[in-house]
C-alpha cells in the first residue's frame, strides 16, 4: 500500500464505494504513503483537505483505510492489484 500511486489510491477509493471521490484524490495527488495520515480523526482531515463534507463518508474512508493498514478487512482493489502478504507494494 505505500508504494502505490495516486491513481491507485482513487481506484481503491471507487471500489470501497466513494467513486465521487476518486478524482479528488488524483487530483491531490494521495498516494499510499499519504492514505494513512487522513484517518487521523476520525478521517476530519478528508474534510479539510479534499473538501468531503459528508462527516459519514469521512469516517467510513478513515474506517476502510485503518482496515487496509492494519490488514482487518478492506481489501484492495483486485482488478488492478493482487495483493498478498508477499506483496512488494503493500
Amino acid at each position: 500500500m505505500h508504494g502505490w500511486s495516486s491513481d491507485l489510491v482513487a481506484t481503491w477509493i471507487a471500489t470501497i464505494g466513494f467513486p465521487q471521490y476518486a478524482r479528488s484524490f488524483k487530483e491531490m495527488k494521495i498516494d499510499g504513503k499519504m492514505l494513512p495520515t487522513l484517518a487521523v480523526d476520525g478521517g476530519r482531515r478528508l474534510g479539510s483537505l479534499l473538501h468531503i463534507t459528508d462527516e459519514a463518508h469521512q469516517e467510513a474512508i478513515a474506517r476502510s483505510i485503518i482496515a487496509l493498514v492494519f490488514g482487518v478487512g478492506a481489501g484492495t482493489p483486485a482488478s488492478t492489484h493482487g495483493g498478498g502478504a508477499a506483496c512488494s507494494e503493500c
